[in-house]
């Protein structure tokens, strides 16, 4: 397993032992390594769709959450962004909502209806699809109806953290 200076596993040392091919957004603009598993069983990249970031994460089919407990986590994820976003004061009581909101994912001119959901008047949204053998979640504050993504073919050339802009 690949490892920087003694620390932990680095993104390309996950990918070497991902036992699946993985996807990333469909862009021609910028793409970077996102999060990952050291043993390769999640592996993740983020890229820029129309100036909106999209990140796509796969996981092989044996998931460790069970898909309830994968959708609690994303509507804690959904709910942390929604509350840590912005400086304004919370006024209790205070009930956000989550909405189901599909859309779908294009894999050239193959189309995937994915499964998701945001909190009623926040732009972030998470959704998931099977495709194959592997799941792929995607989160982007996109409004985008369509969403393309790719199987990673150049993992090598990504980095990690996101390419600076000066």
């Amino acid at each position: 397993m690949a490892r920087h200076d003694n620390g932990p596993p680095i993104w390309h040392g996950a990918v070497e032992q991902a036992p699946f091919d993985f996807y990333e957004p469909d862009t021609v603009g910028d793409r970077w390594a996102g999060g990952f598993s050291a043993n390769g069983s999640h592996i993740g990249v983020a890229g820029t769709i129309d100036g909106f970031t999209v990140v796509v994460d796969t996981s092989g089919r044996e998931r460790t959450l069970s898909k309830p407990l994968e959708r609690r986590a994303s509507i804690s994820d959904l709910l942390w962004h929604h509350l840590m976003s912005g400086d304004t004061d919370i006024t209790l009581p205070y009930s956000p909502s989550i909405e189901a909101d599909n859309r779908t994912a294009t894999i050239g001119s193959d189309s995937y209806r994915v499964h998701g959901m945001h909190v009623a008047g926040d732009d972030r949204w998470v959704g998931g699809v099977t495709i194959g053998d592997v799941h792929v979640k995607i989160t982007t504050t996109s409004p985008q109806r369509q969403i393309p993504i790719r199987k990673c073919t150049d993992a090598a050339s990504l980095t990690r953290p996101r390419p600076r802009r000066d």
